[in-house]
């Protein structure tokens, strides 16, 4: 897969399926048990990995990573291969290795006014690795500076947590 097959599925929504079936995503690939396209947001996410309901053991649990239309409408090509690939499929390496269940104290956080939600001490562990390792992936230097400047905050708001 390549960024002219991205400008393609970006135009036309029905061709996005199939792109993300043919996406590799890399060291995370044995980790994930599946990428699925719908449309709308989850939540306010735009991609979400989550442990897969039906293959789940107390360890090594594989995942799913869903990933929204508004990922296609507002990213380039290295911002998607961004969040897809050192982020999500981070979670998803996290998910095999670590209890699916958050762990630690809930903290009530709320960045910018406009996200408020709980997470677990775990889960604010596993959101600072994982935005390091967007930013230390070889898409990131290819990215816009406010999806830069996005990342290097929520990095920034997590630590803070």
């Amino acid at each position: 897969m390549n960024r002219d097959h991205y400008e393609i599925a970006k135009r036309n929504p029905e061709c996005r399926e199939e792109l993300l079936k043919r996406i590799s995503i890399g060291r995370y690939e044995p980790f994930v048990r599946n990428i699925i396209y719908f449309e709308g947001k989850v939540g306010d996410r735009i991609m979400e990995t989550y442990p897969d309901p039906e293959k789940n053991r107390s360890l090594d649990i594989f995942s799913i990573i869903k990933v929204s239309d508004y990922a296609f409408d507002n990213y380039s090509w290295n911002e998607f291969l961004n969040v897809l690939i050192p982020h999500e499929g981070l979670h998803c390496l996290q998910n095999y290795f670590q209890s699916a269940l958050p762990g630690g104290e809930i903290k009530k956080l709320n960045f910018g006014g406009r996200h408020n939600f709980n997470c677990s001490e775990q889960e604010i562990m596993q959101e600072i690795e994982a935005h390091k390792n967007q930013i230390s992936h070889p898409t990131f230097p290819g990215c816009s500076e406010k999806f830069k400047a996005s990342i290097i905050n929520w990095l920034n708001f997590y630590k803070s947590a």
